[in-house]
């Protein structure tokens, strides 16, 4: 066993042709000479592999298992069932080319550097308890060590290996584990046989070893023998708590196991006469020179030359001679010892180096970092032996040296932890620190050495694996060469060496037993880490060479994009163990990260990702692949919370949206196909007429291959909207004139509606229900549309403009199609067949509702943009679709969809259609013609009956409120039945809201009020609006304020209480309007004389302005036009404004038809226009407007006559004098305002609201007049323009402005030359004077128009 030939022992002969032969009496079960064995990991097993015929992940996980038990004499029955619980896992048996023959499943693959793949599963390891794995990789074996069991099989040997070669040894009692940590075990050389390596198994706790020089005999004899057959020893000397933490094989010198106190023993199982024995020594140096004393002694058995507190590892280096090894131990501190071992236990402690402060300065150099001597703590470390020329740099090739690889964690101030991989070189008693490479972003839990960390670097030893845990991390130990493209680049990021990290699940079921490393040989292509997991079995983790790339900097990272693939693609598959939503698997900023999904997404859409391939037989798999690639795409992009843009988050789930219509309308083609059973589809004549700027161009391979259809479902999901436009660009094709084509007419316009539906309907309601998954949670959506904000989001695919248009343009199709074949009375032989017309009539409630979303989708997208030119089409299409709208429900109805347009007017919430639509149901159940068949997809209960009618009518108005019952009344009204209203006594509340909405009801409204409400208050105000706000009749409006005096007048009789303040001040208002009316009258009976003769009203217009308008507008032409104007509408008997009214009195010529009788407006007309404003109310409503409209009555009363003529007093006698002033209208005025302001009566109701400020007026106290007068300089100058203007056109004002203007000159010049300042005071003298104090004639006058 310990021969110095077993140093260049290779696994490519387990046969040792000098192996010495077994002559033991004991040996008397002759074991069959075993084949040789060549080894399944073929040179092109490990290959890059063609992920895309991996794809699907379902598929190739799937194996069969079959059991396979071991039977062995002297288990006892529980082992019996421990052995019959191992589990095979076999060849997946398949006659595809392309699937691996071995059974191995692809876990995650990157095309730069590694792939990791699952041998086939020999036995899984699903037992609870502990376990231990260790790989004899040289050997090509496994092991894996319970505390009662040891279970070794050939993994390099799958393919030719059977269910016996699994050896599953039972360990003696003596021997087991006492706690329930496993055991530990080591696989050494068999020096006898060919067969299975030799096993050594240590029970921790109690030191005891057990060896067997060929493991299969141990599997085979029962008990007994194996006591017999194996060589058993102790560790002697273990301590209280003292146990075994590691075992290492270290042929040929022996085994070395590490105890927890950082003793380290040293088996070996031949004494020095060769023959068979256990011995154990541990690795003590001799005492030094000149110190023998006995302290001496008993500090060398107890000193640090055998006591190693923290051991961080024990590893076996070169072997020299034979027999001889050397061994390498590293404490935690830094500090290494060299021993030079010997097969016959003799040790000698070599060296001691110390490379703490050496690893500290090189890490800091290399990080820039400060001193870390005293955060340093060696985890593990590697020993490897090569030439120099492969990782030197010395350029001496063919010597030999040693390197050492170590695992170092750094502890920095602040608490945070750095690990890094330290390459040095060994020569003789000095070591070189050769390079230093930290891991990026370790992310490591708080307690790393719970479970010890392991360190891998395989031959070539360009990678190390390093395993925390259930976390393995790939780190390159070459740097990438800089290229032209590189230098540009920024050096620190292209410094870094390749890092990768695999995480494994924290479950139980996924534990990682045991790691350890292949080196590259002929047999094994690739370097690569085993790994033993619980559950699952043993993965290899092999690396891949580096591919020629153009971009350097891609070799020396792991790309996002490669990340993602990884989750999508392998981290779905069933039951594996990596864990791909570790929260350290992807740390990549988020622009990378976005860029990398919408990467992906673009590939899948276009079939160009290597993960799928494009030529699967079934179609339907290969877009469902597709769509779950995509789907597991946004999963992991929500899972990790990557920050995506809202652009992003909506650009992939259109991309997933077009799958599942591509899917949708696959499955259409497909039913259409098995229809024609062999003829072409419309979607073949579809593609075929589509431009190739909106394809991919189809090129056959063979002659055989002419599928275009397929091809562009497999090429052409990322674009394929254009499809909705060319589905009704190929109908408009083959329309022709003749009848002849009606059957095959209907049948396209059926493909195309099934097609075009299905595309629709699918990604509406797609994006309705998973939305959520793409990361749209808080985006407000209905059926699919959008109702919160378009701002930032590109054209949506759904209701781009072609789409939406053409979309539209097939609907109107099929609508008139089927009516115009419908309608059809002569039956022909080319007709359409009915089931395909019936058809095509539902699709068209289907496509009226797809379209209604589209609508609100492009109309909201449109509102949100900035150029005007879309601004103008969203009113534009708005306008028109509302329009369209209407007649297409019509249409549907008409063509035996009345159901189904009832239930689409409900859900576009157009009331007014839909009120028309109850209107035809009504006739045709009253006809008994109501279809009793609903369109597909109609939420409307089909009405066959009125009390279903009424119901429905009834649930309207609780449904739709306000809106249904608008468009409801509004209808009795246009068809002329407004009193139908009034006996619809069920919707009363709605009819009462209804007409109080709209004043221009209010003839109904009032009426309504006193009938249906019996609310006459409500009536009167309803009355007060209509006569004051919308009546133009004189007459009517004079009847309404008569009403609506009357009803308030009920309204107090009803409620029985006196009249308050305020119902007095309504009376009183409705009394005041009254009284203009009637002096509105008092006018036309006025100028009714001059009327006579008058043929039309044109006629007695002219008449008019004949006798009332040729002197005081003779030179202003635009106060003639608003004369001309207000006698217009006194002629039309049409009520006039109060400012038209007062136009009219101040500006008509006084014309005295009949002599001898008086007129009641002959020289009254500026105190009728005063008294007229005082009724009006502006006092109060709009004092400005009052103030300015007083101040020019005055001024047109005040220039009315000629004041330069009546100052001439030269030669006039005091009476004429006093005659002449009498007769002006400026004295008239005053006298009747005077007398108006003190009647009692007048004032009382007029002026003072109380009784205690009236008799306060009585008594002298106060003195308020009825009318201000204001004098000529108070008018003089006066500005009218802000307040007057805004009651003319524009192109009229300035007109009027000028005649106003000629007014103010001409009150200028009778101020000045004509002395009516003077005048003014003695005339408001005067005219106080010789008004009667009770003002009786003031009353006697107005007497019968109050």
């Amino acid at each position: 066993m310990f021969a110095p030939d077993v140093t260049a022992h290779t696994t490519s002969s387990l046969r040792n042709p000098r192996r010495r032969q077994r002559t033991s009496s004991d040996d008397s079960v002759k074991f069959p000479k075993a084949k040789r064995q060549r080894s399944a990991l073929r040179q092109d097993t490990f290959d890059p592999p063609d992920v895309a015929t991996l794809g699907d992940g379902e598929h190739v996980s799937e194996s069969s298992q079959q059991s396979a038990s071991v039977e062995e004499s002297g288990i006892t029955s529980s082992e019996d069932v421990f052995q019959r619980q191992l589990t095979l896992r076999g060849p997946k048996k398949t006659e595809k080319s392309g699937d691996n023959v071995d059974g191995t499943v692809i876990l995650v693959a990157i095309s730069l550097l590694i792939t990791l793949s699952l041998k086939q599963i020999f036995t899984k390891i699903g037992c609870p308890g502990p376990f231990r794995s260790s790989f004899a990789t040289d050997q090509g074996y496994a092991l894996v060590l319970t505390g009662l069991h040891a279970i070794i099989w050939p993994y390099a040997t799958l393919s030719s290996s059977s269910a016996t070669d699994i050896l599953s040894i039972t360990i003696p009692e003596c021997c087991r584990s006492t706690t329930e940590m496993p055991l530990l075990g080591t696989l050494v050389s068999n020096t006898t046989t060919s067969g299975a390596p030799g096993l050594m198994v240590v029970a921790p706790h109690t030191g005891k070893i057990i060896y067997w020089e060929t493991a299969s005999n141990a599997a085979v004899l029962g008990m007994t023998r194996q006591r017999q057959n194996g060589l058993q020893g102790t560790i002697p000397g273990l301590l209280s708590g003292e146990h075994a933490t590691d075992i290492i094989n270290a042929e040929p010198s022996g085994i070395m196991v590490t105890l927890s106190s950082g003793r380290v023993a040293h088996v070996t199982v031949r004494d020095p006469q060769g023959k068979p024995t256990v011995s154990v020594s541990f690795l003590r140096s001799a005492p030094r020179l000149g110190h023998a004393g006995l302290l001496d002694g008993i500090k060398s058995v107890l000193g640090s030359y055998s006591w190693r507190k923290n051991v961080a590892a024990v590893r076996a280096g070169e072997s020299s001679q034979r027999g001889q090894r050397d061994i390498i131990i590293a404490s935690t501190a830094g500090l290494f010892e060299i021993w030079d071992t010997h097969w016959n236990n003799v040790n000698v402690l070599r060296t001691q180096i110390d490379l703490r402060r050496d690893i500290c300065e090189a890490l800091r150099q290399d990080h820039s970092g400060d001193s870390c001597e005293h955060d340093l703590r060696i985890l593990d470390f590697n020993v490897v032996s090569g030439e120099q020329s492969i990782l030197s740099q010395s350029g001496q090739a063919g010597c030999q040296e040693t390197f050492l690889f170590c695992l170092v964690l750094l502890t920095q101030e602040t608490g945070q932890r750095r690990i890094a991989v330290v390459r040095s070189t060994l020569s003789g008693s000095k070591i070189h620190i050769v390079s230093t490479h930290e891991v990026e972003n370790p992310n490591f839990s708080q307690d790393i050495t719970a479970k010890k960390p392991r360190l891998h670097v395989p031959k070539p030893w360009d990678t190390a694996f390093i395993v925390l845990g259930q976390t393995i991390i790939l780190i390159s130990l070459t740097k990438a060469t800089e290229s032209p493209s590189a230098q540009l680049l920024d050096s620190n990021l292209f410094s870094r060496p390749f890092q990768d990290r695999l995480q494994f699940r924290n479950e139980e079921k996924y534990e990682i037993l045991g790691s350890g490393s292949e080196d590259q040989t002929l047999e094994h292509k690739h370097p690569a880490c085993l790994v033993m997991v619980r559950g699952f079995g043993l993965i290899r983790i092999a690396v891949l060479p580096r591919q020629n790339l153009d971009n350097d900097l891609e070799l020396s990272r792991v790309t996002a994009k490669q990340k993602l693939e990884q989750a999508i693609f392998y981290g779905t598959m069933s039951d594996n163990p990596l864990d791909f939503d570790s929260e350290s698997g992807i740390t990549f900023p988020p622009e990378e990260l976005e860029e990398a999904a919408l990467n992906i997404c673009k590939e899948l859409l276009q079939s160009n990702s290597r993960f799928i391939s494009s030529t699967a037989l079934s179609l339907d798999q290969h877009l469902r692949l597709r769509a779950k690639a995509v789907n597991d795409l946004a999963c992991q992009l929500i899972r990790r919370r990557i920050p995506l843009s809202r652009r992003a988050r909506w650009e992939l789930l259109w991309s997933a949206e077009k799958l599942a219509a591509h899917r949708a309308m696959w499955k259409v083609e497909e039913e259409l196909r098995r229809k024609k059973e062999g003829s072409p589809t419309f979607l073949s004549r579809v593609l075929s007429l589509m431009n190739d700027k909106f394809k991919t161009k189809f090129q056959r391979v063979n002659e055989g291959e002419n599928d275009h259809v397929r091809h562009w479902f497999i090429n052409d999901t990322y674009r394929m909207e254009h499809v909705i436009p060319w589905i009704f660009n190929a109908i408009r094709d083959s329309k022709g004139g003749t009848t002849r084509l009606g059957a095959q007419f209907s049948e396209q316009i059926f493909q195309a509606s099934e097609l075009s539906l299905a595309i629709l309907e699918t990604a509406f309601r797609f994006r309705e229900d998973n939305a959520v998954l793409y990361g749209l949670g808080e985006e407000l959506l209905e059926d699919g549309v959008l109702l919160s904000s378009y701002e930032g989001l590109p054209e949506f695919w759904t209701s781009q403009n072609m789409v939406y248009a053409e979309t539209e343009h097939l609907l109107d199709l099929e609508l008139d199609s089927c009516r115009s074949w419908m309608q059809q009375t002569v039956s022909r032989l080319e007709n359409p067949d009915p089931l395909i017309l019936d058809q095509i009539a539902r699709n068209s409630f289907r496509r009226l509702r797809v379209f209604g979303k589209m609508h609100r989708e492009r109309v909201q997208w449109l509102s949100a943009q900035d150029e005007p030119k879309l601004l103008d089409e969203r009113l534009s299409i708005e306008e028109s679709h509302k329009n369209q709208r209407k007649w297409q429900l019509f249409k549907m109805a008409g063509i035996g969809q009345l159901q189904g347009a009832i239930s689409l007017a409900e859900q576009f919430r157009d009331m007014d259609a839909l009120v028309e639509l109850m209107v035809e149901l009504q006739d045709q159940i009253k006809d008994q013609k109501v279809m009793r068949n609903a369109s597909p997809g109609s939420p409307t209960v089909v009405i066959d009956d009125m009390n279903a009618f009424g119901q429905r009518i009834s649930g309207y108005f609780d449904k739709f409120g306000e809106s249904w019952a608008d468009a409801f009344f509004s209808r009795q009204i246009i068809v002329g039945q407004p009193g139908m209203l009034l006996s619809m006594r069920e919707y009363q509340p709605h009819l009462t809201r209804f007409l109080r909405k709209f004043p221009s009801y209010a003839r109904l409204a009032w009426i309504n009020e006193v009938i249906g409400e019996d609310d006459y208050q409500a009536a009167s105000q309803a009355l007060q609006r209509l006569a004051l706000d919308q009546e133009t009749n004189l007459w009517d409006k004079r009847v309404e304020i008569s009403l609506a005096k009357l009803t308030r007048l009920a309204a107090w009789e009803k409620n029985g209480r006196p009249q308050d303040a305020n119902g007095q001040d309504d009376i009183r208002r409705l009394d005041d309007f009254a009284e203009i009316g009637a002096i509105q009258e008092l006018v036309y009976e006025h100028i009714l004389p001059a009327l006579h003769g008058a043929i039309d009203q044109k006629a007695g217009l002219e008449l008019a302005m004949d006798h009332f308008g040729k002197q005081i507008v003779s030179n202003r032409p635009a106060l003639r036009e608003l004369l001309e104007d207000a006698l217009a509408r006194l002629i039309d008997r049409k009520a006039l404004g109060i400012d038209q009214l007062i136009d009219l009195l101040t500006l008509m010529d006084p014309v005295h038809f009949l002599e001898g009788e008086e007129s009641g407006l002959l020289g009254r007309e500026f105190h009728l226009a005063l008294r007229i404003l005082r009724l009006s109310g502006y006092a109060d409503t709009d004092p400005t407007y009052h103030d300015v409209l007083q101040k020019m009555i005055w001024r047109r009363c005040m220039i009315r006559d000629n004041w330069e003529t009546i100052g001439k007093t030269e030669l006039r006698l005091d009476a004429e004098l006093e005659s002449c002033v009498r007769d002006t209208a400026l004295f008239r005025t005053l006298t009747e305002c005077t007398a108006e302001g003190n009647n009692p009566r007048v004032c009382k109701s007029k002026i003072y609201g109380t009784d205690d400020d009236f008799t306060e007026f009585l008594e002298g106290e106060i003195e308020k007049p009825l009318y201000t007068r204001h004098r000529p300089s108070q008018i003089l100058g006066c500005c009218f323009d802000n307040v007057l203007q805004a009651r003319f056109r524009p192109e009229q004002w300035p007109h009027v402005l000028r005649d106003l203007s000629l007014e103010d000159e001409i009150l200028r010049r009778y101020v000045e030359k004509g002395k009516l300042e003077v005048w003014f005071n003695d005339l408001l003298t005067f005219a106080s004077s010789n008004t009667p104090e009770d003002g009786n004639i003031v009353l006697n006058i107005w007497g019968p128009i109050g």
